[in-house]
């Protein structure tokens, strides 16, 4: 009833943000990077293209994981965006699971293991960008993912 709703209230939560699950869209830039638009800003998945070179050889990009993610859950054009789910605690249907090493590289570099996604390159390492700092100040010790195809509703 009207009588009791906030005038300030802000439109309804999706079942994953009333758990604390974040959602990024993450797309393709112009000069084939993975982006995502916060704040009105587009943001580089890969920020420090020197770090790639001074990483591990087990260690991946989270970029690259995405591809990968995107190809084993058969999401068509992923890079004309698609949904990642992220958070700290478990969620229904999370892909993965990813473990926190170290800092390194002003990111994190998280263990990667599968947890409903057979193939996700568990075994390996992913770096995860700074920008993953807008949502956790520390790194959490686990994070969970998911990826889904967009239903075009997104920004």
């Amino acid at each position: 009833m009207a009588i009791f709703k906030d005038q300030g209230e802000t439109p309804e939560k999706s079942d994953f943000e009333k758990i604390g699950v974040n959602t990024i869209r993450p797309f393709k830039s112009d000069k084939g990077r993975w982006v995502f638009r916060k704040d009105g800003r587009t943001w580089d998945m890969a920020p420090a293209g020197a770090t790639e070179a001074a990483l591990s050889p087990i260690v991946v990009g989270a970029d690259r994981l995405i591809s990968v993610a995107c190809q084993l859950k058969g999401i068509k054009n992923p890079e004309k965006g698609f949904l990642l789910l992220f958070s700290e605690q478990y969620f229904p249907g999370a892909d993965a699971k990813f473990v926190f090493s170290e800092n390194k590289f002003d990111g994190w570099v998280y263990n990667v293991e599968s947890v409903n996604l057979e193939g996700i390159m568990a075994g390996q390492q992913a770096w995860i960008c700074p920008y993953m700092k807008f949502y956790f100040e520390t790194p959490p010790r686990e994070l969970y993912l998911k990826v889904e195809a967009d239903d075009g509703n997104s920004e």
